[in-house]
């Protein structure tokens, strides 16, 4: 069973590591604009630290997690819109950039299972 510090220590990676890919598929995406990208750390710095700690402490069921998920893209969408002024690239942004994330966390979590059992 996983211990506080340990939980912390992985919940701090998840974070580290969506900014980082959610950075990098904007910087993909051709955005350059500091306000864009800075944005960007502040809403995944709330919404991946508000989705974890359910997971983590609470409880992990698939489909809570995807209406999560959901419900992120739309927050991130409306933060994206409110400075870029741009609807279509809002929408694009956050459901790209969660949409990898996400994989990239799925794909993180299928691994530690299978290893660490």
């Amino acid at each position: 069973m996983e211990g506080m510090a340990e939980k912390a220590a992985g919940m701090a990676t998840a974070l580290i590591l969506t900014i980082a890919i959610e950075m990098g598929m904007l910087m993909l995406m051709g955005e350059k604009r500091r306000k864009v990208l800075l944005t960007s750390v502040w809403m995944n710095a709330a919404t991946n630290i508000a989705l974890n700690t359910y997971i983590t402490f609470v409880r992990c069921i698939v489909w809570e997690v995807i209406a999560a998920e959901v419900i992120i893209i739309i927050i991130e969408a409306a933060g994206y819109y409110l400075v870029t002024k741009d609807k279509k690239k809002s929408i694009t942004y956050s459901t790209l950039c969660n949409g990898v994330s996400c994989f990239a966390g799925v794909i993180m979590s299928i691994a530690k299972f299978t290893f660490t059992r």
